[in-house]
């Protein structure tokens, strides 16, 4: 059978969770035997100044070559390379793409999706994102007689309209509860997939705690407190933040504000995850509300203890593994309230705990290997496979 990703929403995306998932999901169908291809726009999370720039860097620090052709009747070009076994390209516009983009700049995108669906002829399009070139590229699908699965991995969706007709799949069964709940919507759930040869390390430094993507949904101000608060209590205790979807800016004023942000170390967002799982002893999750909570799933594979909040889909990733903690329930994605030293105490306990026990922190990196066990490609590409074939069979 044959599988299509499209989307508006770069496919390269270094800084999107969905877009690395879903980067995984077609290279595990690949491998697993099924005809995967990829299509999509150029939206960037992080918009930067030449959009075209950074696509093309993301593609070569991941060394593929790709090759680039003139699109005549935008003026634009298409970048066409093989990732890991898809056949994929993203649309480059003349201008930055917007994320809502206007009629003309949608409907050539969509022309382009259309001229794939018709010359692949896949039996099912995997799509995301809930504007409206996402409902007609749906459309699209359905007038062709392609099945449809959707990736829903965030709580922003508010119509249930968009999914008449879709098999949605999630990465965690609070997400399908969550949506259940407030669009009576019915999903699959299967965990994320990874990629773990990306994730091979021969040798670790782990000598820091890390958090990564400093902005308020991730957990920034219980971050940066706790960050603070081991500036005055633990200075020994080296920290690092990595930009992801946050700004490094804020989260380090943040920081100074509170306490010393002279030893906070800073790394930008990077194409290659071990330039900092390498050098993590323990990794800190304070998010607010997490569908499923990738890097902690990482985390578990390399065998880092985690601190994470009893929030969202973290728990049930951890499968018994990490430290789940508490955070009140006044703190929210939207609050901008710094917690107190003494609401993150319990978080600098556990922390040290098991900094300072190699015994603790030995048995912990057991709990975690064992917990990833769930999480192996072989595992995951059965159900993966299943889920897509059973779509193709339907009627």
């Amino acid at each position: 059978m044959k599988l299509l990703f499209s989307s508006h929403h770069a496919l390269v995306d270094p800084t999107n969770g969905a877009s690395r998932s879903v980067r995984d999901i077609m290279s595990l169908m690949a491998h697993a035997g099924l005809g995967c291809s990829a299509f999509s726009g150029a939206l960037l999370d992080v918009s930067p100044e030449d959009f075209r720039t950074t696509i093309r860097g993301c593609l070569e620090a991941r060394s593929m070559p790709y090759e680039e052709v003139r699109d005549e009747p935008s003026g634009g070009s298409i970048l066409r390379f093989e990732d890991r076994g898809v056949a994929s390209s993203v649309y480059l516009p003349t201008a930055p793409p917007k994320v809502i983009p206007d009629r003309p700049e949608g409907e050539h995108l969509l022309r382009l999706a259309g001229e794939l669906m018709d010359s692949v002829r896949p039996d099912v399009l995997l799509t995301y994102g809930g504007i409206w070139v996402s409902r007609k590229l749906i459309a699209m699908a359905k007038a062709r007689g392609i099945a449809v699965a959707f990736r829903l991995t965030n709580f922003a969706y508010r119509h249930e309209d968009l999914f008449e007709g879709v098999h949605v799949l999630v990465p965690s069964q609070y997400t399908a509860d969550y949506y259940a709940r407030t669009l009576s919507l019915g999903s699959t759930v299967i965990p994320c997939p990874l990629d773990w040869s990306r994730l091979e390390l021969p040798e670790r430094d782990p000598r820091y705690l890390t958090f990564v993507s400093p902005c308020p949904e991730k957990g920034g101000f219980w971050a940066a407190r706790i960050f603070a608060e081991l500036s005055r209590t633990r200075p020994d205790i080296p920290v690092l933040v990595v930009e992801g979807r946050g700004s490094l800016a804020w989260f380090c004023h943040l920081v100074q504000r509170l306490g010393d942000a002279s030893r906070v170390g800073a790394m930008r967002t990077t194409e290659d995850p071990r330039a900092f799982y390498g050098v993590t002893r323990v990794l800190l999750v304070p998010s607010m509300h997490e569908v499923s909570g990738r890097v902690a799933q990482e985390a578990l594979i390399l065998r880092i203890p985690v601190l994470a909040s009893r929030r969202g889909g973290l728990p049930e990733t951890l499968r018994g593994a990490g430290t789940v903690l508490e955070i009140p329930p006044e703190y929210d994605e939207r609050s901008t309230r710094i917690p107190s030293a003494e609401e993150v105490q319990p978080w600098l306990d556990a922390l040290l705990a098991l900094w300072d026990d190699p015994v603790a922190y030995a048995s912990e990196q057991e709990r975690c290997a064992e917990a990833a066990l769930a999480y192996h490609p072989d595992v995951l590409a059965v159900r993966y496979r299943d889920f897509f074939e059973g779509l193709a069979t339907r009627p």
